[in-house]
């Protein structure tokens, strides 16, 4: 019986989730990137008052939560020794292709989590979003033998 109240609080917790989809714009880019390029690691930089740096802190916990479950991994918050307003996320996926589905997953109850976070954000500029593409050191040459 325990289970299976369980699950049913479960399925009517998820039931007040909106899970409709957020339409996420793609970072802008110099560079169309190949979908199998990767990893990408995205950077996230904030602009967080200290007297506030723990509610952040525990805000993000739910980013981080909600980034996993859509497929990201190696998660972590960091904080600037030389600067305590600035906190930097990061995150990694898999591909460009897999970076690109994780914000086509994005629900509107994703983008709530989310806001949550950046409503920590300073200013009136959004938080710094940088998808980076790792480098491996064989394309350049595989760049010079099709050329």
């Amino acid at each position: 019986m325990g289970l299976a109240a369980g699950w049913r609080w479960h399925l009517a917790d998820s039931e007040k989730q909106d899970l409709r989809p957020w339409h996420v714009s793609v970072p802008r880019r110099l560079i169309e990137p190949r979908e199998a390029e990767g990893p990408v690691m995205v950077q996230i930089e904030y602009c967080v008052a200290p007297a506030r740096a723990e509610d952040f802190r525990l805000a993000m916990r739910e980013v981080r939560r909600m980034l996993e479950r859509d497929g990201a991994f190696g998660w972590f918050l960091a904080r600037d020794p030389s600067d305590a307003e600035r906190h930097v996320e990061s995150f990694m996926a898999e591909s460009w292709l897999d970076y690109l589905r994780q914000l086509e997953r994005m629900t509107q109850d994703d983008h709530r989590i989310e806001d949550c976070g950046r409503a920590f954000q300073q200013g009136s500029a959004p938080p710094a979003v940088t998808p980076m593409i790792g480098e491996h050191p064989d394309w350049h040459a595989e760049t010079k033998s099709a050329g």
